[in-house]
């Protein structure tokens, strides 16, 4: 049988203060991860309590986050502010704010004309180790929160962003806990051994590859598609994953994990009954788990509080509760009916005020905005 593999999930943003206040854009692909930090002014380093200001860190590079605003087509500073859409009146937001405008003018000072907010950030980011061969633009668009179309549009998660950091550093928003249930989320059978048949399919269609690459440059005649693919490839994989249990990684290609699949006991009708509900958490057992194997209050009517083995696994091999419901992907998309309740379209400009309307996310996407909720 198949264990459930307990994930982070990642299409959401997450607010952390610790080692330091961040928001974080996480993904799989690194190029694709971007945080905005609250740090120290470097001039008060050193200071209690001294003054903050707002840097993004994304394709290594670490720049004031007023910059990447006009990098991705914002024209003025009051735009910012608009479309972060903080209220008025806290000091210390207002403070925050002013430094980082004050940082992006001491690292550039005409970053507002023309491109050159543009050229500040390719020179940042081309001066890297491994810099990306693409051109800056073509890197905002790939990497800069992928799934969002539209330079303007990507500026207004910026702010969306920048706003929740700002919510949490003031005291109106919580922290994000990475134990919270409703921040996981489980791969069943079906991602798992897509997932394995997609890593050996690629090393057989590259020794394919290999194969017809001999007889393409020699003079040799080209034969039969079957005589260049084997399929022992896939088979032999698959069979190794299912008797040794290794795995491949989530989205680390040399990494295995272990414990996906199980022998399945039917000694008893309720021992059957758990392991057919069993769920993983992949951690490493030399690092720190911290709070993973505590039950946390989320888990009441997911998860059982018993139903875990003893030693190093305790607390991260779960059992799902008789009333947990695991939903799955939703192949048609439900964005008609949305716009058919009221949800109006994300528009395309930084210019257009949206006030007080709520934000609609779709699986961590935002896709539109209502005005009465």
């Amino acid at each position: 049988i198949f264990i459930a593999q307990e994930q982070i999930f990642l299409k959401r943003l997450w607010v952390s203060n610790i080692p330091y206040w961040a928001v974080a854009y996480k993904s799989q692909m690194k190029r694709n991860r971007m945080v905005v930090k609250l740090v120290e002014n470097s001039t008060f380093e050193g200071i209690k309590n001294g003054e903050k200001l707002l840097t993004v860190y994304f394709l290594s590079v670490e720049i004031p986050v007023w910059i990447l605003f006009f990098a991705l087509g914002v024209t003025s500073d009051k735009e910012i502010v608009d479309l972060i859409d903080y209220e008025e009146g806290d000091g210390r937001v207002d403070n925050i704010l002013f430094a980082s405008i004050r940082e992006a003018d001491e690292k550039c000072e005409t970053f507002r004309r023309g491109k050159n907010a543009l050229l500040f950030l390719e020179e940042r980011v081309k001066g890297v180790q491994f810099p990306p061969p693409e051109s800056i633009d073509e890197c905002l668009n790939m990497y800069v929160f992928p799934s969002i179309k539209g330079l303007k549009r990507k500026a207004r998660y910026l702010a969306y962003m920048v706003k929740v950091l700002l919510l949490a550093y003031t005291g109106r928003r919580k922290t994000d806990n990475r134990d919270d249930f409703r921040n996981k989320r489980l791969e069943l059978a079906g991602e798992l051994l897509e997932r394995e048949i997609k890593v050996h399919f690629a090393h057989a269609r590259k020794r394919m590859g290999k194969a017809l690459q001999r007889d393409l440059y020699g003079d040799r005649d080209v034969r039969q598609i079957e005589h260049y693919l084997d399929a022992s490839i896939i088979t032999n994989g698959l069979q190794r994953a299912f008797s040794t249990g290794a795995w491949t990684h989530p989205f680390k290609r040399m990494e295995r994990i272990s414990g996906v699949v199980a022998t399945l006991g039917r000694t008893n009708p309720l021992q059957t009954m758990a392991e057919l509900r069993r769920t993983r958490q992949q951690v490493q057992y030399t690092g720190k788990v911290g709070d993973a194997r505590y039950p946390h209050p989320s888990h009441w009517g997911k998860v059982c509080f018993l139903s875990t083995p003893d030693g190093e696994n305790c607390g991260l091999v779960k059992n799902l509760a008789v009333t947990g419901v695991v939903s799955t992907n939703v192949t048609e998309s439900i964005l008609p009916q949305l716009f058919d309740c009221g949800m109006e379209e994300l528009v395309d400009d930084t210019t257009t005020v949206l006030g007080r309307k709520d934000k609609v996310f779709l699986n961590g996407d935002w896709v539109g905005v209502c005005s009465d909720s």
